[in-house]
């Protein structure tokens, strides 16, 4: 128990031994879900299911911590897995080549105690609540635009859910609009997300929304209840998992054709993945 006798001390052997059998699915392998695997498997976790199809890019470098100039154009969990493995052999790690959509978001969130909402993307991130709410996993949502950072615990049946306070309209989500946002931002937003998994272990269950404004260093928080006419939550439609709600043309997407090997095809106007599970498309 050398490894983690100084956590000990700080958090206790009960809430130790918690951490030791969890399994946790992390949505997203960019700057957010990195830095949450990081830690996690610094804390010594049990599992880790990491999930993307994406690519690293040379303009991840300035605030993922994990990727280096070497891994450029590498798939983003096989690099996440590496580096986790390297930090500490004895977590266990699945890694997929795949988005989350509806036809599988139940298959990875059922896999997991917890999941943690690392997605870059409004519509793929309400698919995921839409799967926690319905199969009773809790969720840790984080946002970050810029300097600013929304995150969130949702417990399905106590708390507000996503579906809750945001929607997507496809329609609106065609400008293939990039956010930028700072090394800082990121950082920030996954230590948040894994204190709050930290306090859900020991019982933390407020249905309050954490905001941070790093240009003025403001930290606040804002008490949330359930939408009464919830669709999610309340009225337990799932329309995302339902496929009520279609993805916008600039998200991520699968194909259905699958390639012979990993392969990046780039053109102006979009990205082609290829893995053997599948092929992935992204435009703009």
């Amino acid at each position: 128990m050398e490894r983690y006798s100084r956590q000990i001390l700080a958090l206790g052997p009960e809430l130790h031994l918690k951490i030791s059998r969890l399994s946790v699915l992390i949505a997203g392998c960019g700057a957010l879900g990195t830095a949450v695997a990081e830690n996690l498997a610094r804390m010594g976790v049990k599992r880790l299911i990491l999930v993307d199809a994406d690519v690293v890019e040379l303009s991840n470098l300035h605030r993922v911590h994990m990727f280096t100039e070497n891994d450029v154009g590498r798939p983003k969990v096989d690099v996440c897995k590496e580096r986790i493995k390297e930090i500490n052999s004895g977590v266990e790690v699945e890694a997929y080549h795949d988005i989350i959509s509806p036809e599988n978001a139940e298959l990875y969130v059922s896999k997991a105690d917890v999941v943690i909402d690392a997605l870059d993307s409004l519509y793929s991130r309400l698919v995921l609540n839409d799967a926690c709410v319905k199969l009773r996993k809790p969720m840790i949502y984080a946002g970050v635009n810029r300097e600013y950072i929304t995150t969130k615990l949702i417990v399905p049946k106590e708390t507000s859910c996503l579906s809750c306070f945001l929607s997507y309209e496809p329609e609106e989500q065609n400008a293939c609009e990039t956010l930028g946002t700072t090394v800082t931002a990121t950082t920030i937003a996954a230590n948040l997300e894994v204190q709050l998994l930290l306090n859900f272990l020991r019982g933390y269950k407020e249905d309050e929304m954490l905001i941070v404004e790093l240009d003025s260093l403001r930290f606040s928080k804002v008490k949330m209840k359930r939408n009464p006419n919830c669709r999610t939550c309340v009225k337990e439609e799932y329309p995302y998992l339902r496929g009520d709600i279609k993805p916008g043309a600039c998200e991520l997407q699968k194909l259905s054709e699958s390639g012979e090997k990993f392969e990046v095809i780039r053109t102006g106007s979009y990205v082609k993945i290829c893995y053997p599970e599948g092929c992935f498309i992204r435009r703009g």
